[in-house]
C-alpha cells in the first residue's frame, strides 16, 4: 500500500486544513487514483 501514500497528504489537508477542492480538482484526484489503481491490478496479455 506504499505506493498510494500520495492520497494521505490530500485527505489530512481537506479534513485537518479545511482546504477546499474544487470538482475539477476532485476530479483529477479520482483519475489519478484509478490510474494508480488500474496500472496495479491490471496484468494485460501475456506475451508468448
Amino acid at each position: 500500500m506504499q505506493q498510494y501514500s500520495f492520497f494521505a497528504p490530500l485527505l489530512l489537508s481537506v479534513l485537518i486544513l479545511h482546504e477546499t477542492m474544487t470538482p475539477l480538482q476532485i476530479l483529477g484526484a479520482f483519475l489519478i487514483i484509478g490510474g494508480a489503481v488500474f496500472g496495479e491490478c491490471y496484468t494485460g496479455r501475456k506475451q508468448p
